[in-house]
């Protein structure tokens, strides 16, 4: 059966999350392979250029932009939360399956967030992976106790923005 458009969008949005999220961690290695996905028009109205994202020193000069595209991407996570939450409960694998990478792309924006992103790819710890994966897997047959794990996350990372 073909889904509805919203379940699309918001699949799409998701998709869009952790695309960004992912760009974002490995500006780092990017740069070193000569490869900068932020836009060219973007970085020029910070006046920046791709080789200033090469310096750590200069974090302070991106971080505007940097908090931009984050925001973007907490935009993404949070109008994907009900695509996460309209997986049946008793799908719980599949709810798992995108669940997870939800919850752990904006944790890793948080993490970003917290600065140092220009010197090296930052990580999520594993012992937090380990406790995000224990905690949804309580969570997950429970629709709105999820909901409520989900709106936290998305409120925390917010918080941490401003």
């Amino acid at each position: 059966a073909a889904l509805p458009e919203s379940w699309l969008r918001a699949a799409r949005q998701l998709g869009d999350g952790l695309q960004i999220t992912n760009v974002l961690r490995d500006i780092p290695g990017d740069l070193r392979e000569g490869r900068c996905y932020l836009p060219l028009d973007q970085l020029r109205r910070y006046n920046l250029q791709p080789e200033d994202l090469r310096n750590p020193d200069q974090e302070p000069r991106v971080d505007p932009l940097f908090r931009e595209w984050v925001r973007f991407g907490v935009e993404q996570f949070e109008q994907s939360r009900d695509y996460v939450l309209r997986i049946p409960p008793r799908l719980w694998r599949l709810r798992l399956a995108a669940l997870w990478p939800w919850v752990l792309g904006l944790t890793t924006l948080r993490r970003l967030l917290g600065g140092g992103w220009l010197a090296r790819k930052l990580k999520v710890p594993r012992s937090q992976v380990y406790r995000i994966l224990l905690t949804t897997l309580g969570l997950v047959p429970f629709t709105p106790m999820l909901r409520r794990y989900m709106d936290a996350q998305v409120s925390w990372t917010k918080e941490k923005i401003r």
